[in-house]
């Protein structure tokens, strides 16, 4: 069987007009990663009593034993079925043609980030309570807890009051709620809301719209109001009880008896690393053994399922246990599915890539329109454009880098010049936020953000970019082209170098620039063209056409800036505040683009003292960069004649770093990047005389100028690193 999907992906190519037929533009009533056991034992899909109404995926291949009753598309990413003995591709009953080698495999996240980062938490006491979300209608929701290995309280008929931990809540207020452990749950839903459990989550009853029929989950599609998303970051197990037809329960009660047999569940569910599954199977190694048969009714799904592994809910043991399958797509899930779902897992949503999930994996991208992008990877991701197409997110993004392995977004060749790729977020008010950290987007790629909030943070840009929102925090990056600031709320812009220039626009509620660097030969340095409220204040604005213009009667702070030896002017319609200076910074090296300050330059110590001082405790300087200055520790400074080398230096694959060891004892190397951040830190006993230690350039975080502080011979010194790949 082929696990070429257990393997780290090399290349995916995604084209919207390429990689999805119009077979799919229904949504996915079922989607799936493994259709094997974890022993890799084919799992049969569907069963000949099952009824499937929907469109059919998974990246494996799929098993049958039995007849299949499919009213939808079925494809998969594998090149054919497989099938149990008697059984051929003409034994199924397929509404259409199978579609195989679908489309690339598709990867999904293991956690659920988006869900976590915007739900409201309950805590399980570290794995003390077990949770239960009873949803009671127009009455709302309450959630309480009771101890794992008690008796659990009933599911009805207690008082509120005498539950314990309670929680009430009204959605829609928030749309999520997340259990920080395992949690059960029933009941009539109200509103639009999530639920997301870091363990198992237990259906013990039925879970219904209201308006719905309880009986099977079935409304008048557009009529519906509601909707309910099920995520679990484990499994989601239909519990053996008697709510959910435990012991032949389907047999044994009349069918109009609902709450014994079966279980009707109106959501849709994702069981994120394993799967939908029910509890007592009666496999020979389980303690507990039910009746033959022990077949506990039907499962009326009215809404989509995703699980990383398929699971049987029916087999033979007993003469036959478990459920038989009435599966219905929600259609409005391809315009509408529930908060935060489309986050977690990656579905078609009307015809559109719902979430496009990027993990450890290189991303080709021609024209993509989607609903919401999350990047990542330990080792390092890359997207990857085929020409100047467009990439287009409509809800949220979060492409979350290390400083080791940052995010690639570049041309799959290199870009020569004419039209740029365009990274888009339109979010037209749906969920609309954008988290980037340590993402370096590279020649070719303009940046074009229109969003609630903006949240940048150790990322660099090549080319123009444009950042809209209300609220708008950028900070410790490098930008090459001009930086557009809109908004109508409050815009910060910290310890960044623009090598263009900065536009304040669209009448922000506040903007402050704090702590930046900004040299623009071909044009202004701040242009400041509509705001409240604006604060320039320890920047470096220097070598541009113009040097700040204020172009708006709003009041306007300018404090402790170093605005020097722009062509037309350094101040235009504006004056210099406290603390100005107009003085030469004495940058590092401005031909190889390095604005560090040399240890001459007046701007040292000289940023507003109001201001958090820099790393070293003194303070602030003025610009993006501060000097880290060797500290006297405890009276005692490294003797002049300690030989300290670094070779090569400039650097691009390794360096040696060289020194003399008076005596045997411990080194400490400590590596910072330009904003001070420590990168490495790190002990080793040598001998006395002399002593050499390497540093890989592969363990920094890209092409830049690093700081190593060296602690020996009872004291520390540091040494300017250049790594150049």
């Amino acid at each position: 069987m082929n696990r070429l999907f257990e393997t780290r992906l090399t290349v995916i190519i995604i084209s919207i007009t390429l990689a999805l037929p119009s077979a799919l533009t229904a949504g996915l009533l079922y989607l799936s990663c493994f259709q094997t056991t974890e022993f890799d034992e084919p799992i049969p899909l569907f069963g000949a009593s099952d009824s499937i109404y929907g469109n059919v995926n998974s990246n494996d291949y799929f098993y049958f034993d039995s007849p299949a009753n499919i009213f939808g598309y079925i494809s998969t990413s594998q090149e054919r079925f497989l099938f149990g003995r008697g059984m051929t591709l003409d034994s199924l009953n397929l509404q259409h043609e199978p579609i195989f080698n679908m489309h690339p495999i598709l990867l999904w996240p293991r956690t659920a980030e988006g869900l976590r980062a915007n739900a409201h938490w309950i805590d399980d006491g570290g794995g003390r309570y077990m949770t239960r979300v009873w949803m009671r209608g127009a009455a709302g929701i309450v959630t309480y807890q009771y101890e794992l290995g008690a008796e659990p309280p009933p599911l009805y008929g207690m008082a509120v009051d005498e539950l314990q931990n309670v929680q009430r809540f009204q959605p829609p207020a928030w749309g999520a709620i997340f259990i920080d452990g395992q949690a059960e749950v029933y009941g009539e839903v109200y509103g639009n809301l999530t639920i997301g459990t870091a363990g198992n989550m237990w259906l013990v009853d039925d879970v219904w719209y209201g308006g719905a029929r309880r009986e099977d989950g079935w409304f008048i599609e557009g009529g519906m109001p509601h909707s309910l998303g099920l995520v679990s970051e484990s499994n989601i197990i239909i519990k053996d009880n008697w709510y959910n037809g435990r012991e032949n329960g389907y047999g044994e009660y009349d069918a109009d008896q609902i709450d014994h047999h079966s279980i009707t569940i109106t959501a849709a569910l994702a069981a994120m690393n394993q799967s939908l599954k029910f509890e007592h199977t009666n496999e020979d190694w389980e303690a507990y053994q039910g009746p033959s048969p022990d077949e506990r009714g039907i499962i009326h799904l009215r809404g989509s399922l995703v699980q990383r592994r398929a699971a049987p809910l029916h087999n033979d043991n007993h003469g036959g246990t478990g459920y038989t399958l009435d599966l219905h797509y929600d259609e409005r899930f391809d315009h509408r599915p529930p908060p935060f779902f489309d986050f977690v897992v990656p579905m078609y949503i009307g015809g559109q890539y719902g979430i496009l999930y990027i993990d450890y994996s290189v991303i080709v991208i021609e024209d993509v329109d989607c609903r919401g992008l999350t990047a990542g990877g330990w080792w390092g991701t890359e997207i990857r454009f085929n020409s100047n197409y467009d990439l287009i997110v409509r809800g949220c993004i979060n492409m979350n880098g290390r400083v080791e392995s940052p995010i690639t977004v570049g041309w799959i060749r290199h870009y020569r010049g004419g039209e740029p790729a365009r990274f888009v977020a339109d979010m037209g008010g749906y969920l609309p936020q954008v988290k980037l950290k340590n993402v370096n987007f590279e020649a070719g790629v303009e940046v074009d953000f229109n969003a609630d909030t903006i949240l940048v943070d150790s990322c660099s840009f090549v080319e123009d970019v444009t950042l809209r929102g209300s609220y708008v925090e950028i900070a410790n990056s490098r930008f090459g082209g001009d930086v557009v600031l809109d908004g109508w709320g409050d815009l910060t812009f910290r310890r960044n170098l623009v090598q263009g220039g900065v536009t304040v626009g669209s009448n922000p509620r506040s903007c402050r620039l704090i702590n930046n660097t900004i040299v623009n030969r071909a044009g202004d340095g701040v242009f400041l063209d509509s705001y409240h409220y604006a604060e320039l204040n320890s920047n470096i604005i220097a070598f541009c056409r113009r040097g700040v213009v204020d172009d708006n009667w709003h009041e306007l702070a300018l404090l402790y800036n170093d605005v020097y030896d722009n062509d037309e002017g350094d101040y235009i319609d504006c004056e210099p505040g406290v603390g100005s200076l107009s003085v030469d910074p004495m940058f590092e090296d401005t031909l190889r683009d390095n604005y560090m300050l040399t240890c001459n330059s007046r701007c040292i110590d000289a940023g507003d003292p109001d201001l958090p001082p820099d790393p070293d405790g003194t303070r602030a300087d003025m610009g993006a960069f501060w000097l880290h200055r060797l500290k006297v520790e405890d009276g005692r400074i490294i003797p002049d004649d300690t030989d300290l080398v670094a070779s090569p230096n400039p650097f691009n694959d390794a360096v040696r770093i060289g020194f003399k060891v008076e005596k045997a004892g411990e080194v400490r190397l400590e590596l910072f990047d330009i904003q001070g951040r420590k990168i490495l830190s790190e002990a080793e006993s040598f001998p006395s005389g002399s002593g050499d230690y390497v540093i890989d350039g592969d363990r920094l975080g890209g092409a830049g100028v690093y700081l190593l502080r060296i602690g020996m011979n009872g004291g520390w010194r540091t040494l300017k690193l250049i790594y150049m790949p």
